[in-house]
């Protein structure tokens, strides 16, 4: 039996809806906070976008409960039409003990299975000082990023980020996150790192998750052609 990281991005307008679905799911464990978009002033005017503050749900589900999540967040959240948010899917490849995990899927079973790991989506994961959103996603951009939701932190191991990094986590932090294809994540990571990296004032360090399953990422926008002359 799977389990599956299940991350939910919606306006705070739908925050309620949300907490509904969730307690119709009967989902064990459940984490919320708030969040904030990263849209430019011109897609907000281009996509019609309302507002940036987000509502973040994390939740721990079986396989049947993910898809039923997936469905609901079309039918009820109306995610997969612009601006109304993202829903993506994360394998969960391990669970510490076997408490937790008959917890988790509700059942006294502790048989597991691992998901496959080939996916053509992964969540980029950066975390970067504070003030510094910008510097990271005009890297991500420039490399094929089409947005990202951001979530205030506070870091700890600032000894071992100074030891190794020469950033400090003992400050408030951003941590920005970015759903790309597989075939453009390793060029927006670099480019993060290149741009906004350890050795810049950003000192953002990223990583990636695979996804299982997205809905509501955003196509690219067309390209116009080029006016003859």
């Amino acid at each position: 039996m799977e389990l599956y990281l299940v991350i939910t991005i919606v306006s705070r307008s739908r925050q309620k809806a949300l907490e509904k679905i969730m307690r119709e799911l009967d989902v064990p464990l459940s984490l919320s906070f708030a969040g904030q978009g990263t849209a430019t002033q011109s897609q907000i005017e281009r996509l019609g976008l309302t507002e940036s503050l987000k509502f973040v749900n994390l939740c721990l589900a079986d396989s049947q409960k993910a898809r039923q999540l997936m469905r609901l967040s079309r039918s009820k959240l109306y995610i997969g039409f612009p601006g109304n948010g993202l829903v993506i899917s994360i394998p969960v490849k391990s669970i510490a003990g076997s408490k937790t995990f008959s917890y988790l899927l509700n059942t006294a079973s502790v048989q597991g299975g691992t998901p496959a790991m080939d996916y053509s989506h992964e969540l980029i994961i950066a975390v970067a000082n504070r003030d510094y959103v910008d510097t990271v996603m005009d890297a991500a951009r420039a490399a094929g990023a089409r947005g990202g939701t951001v979530v205030h932190a506070k870091g700890t191991g600032a000894h071992l980020a100074k030891k190794f990094l020469n950033v400090s986590l003992s400050t408030e932090k951003e941590i920005i996150l970015i759903v790309a294809s597989a075939d453009t994540k390793s060029q927006i990571m670099e480019a993060i790192v290149r741009d906004a990296g350890p050795q810049t004032d950003a000192g953002a360090i990223a990583f990636s998750l695979p996804v299982s399953e997205v809905n509501g990422l955003r196509e690219p926008d067309p390209i116009e052609p080029e006016e003859s002359e």
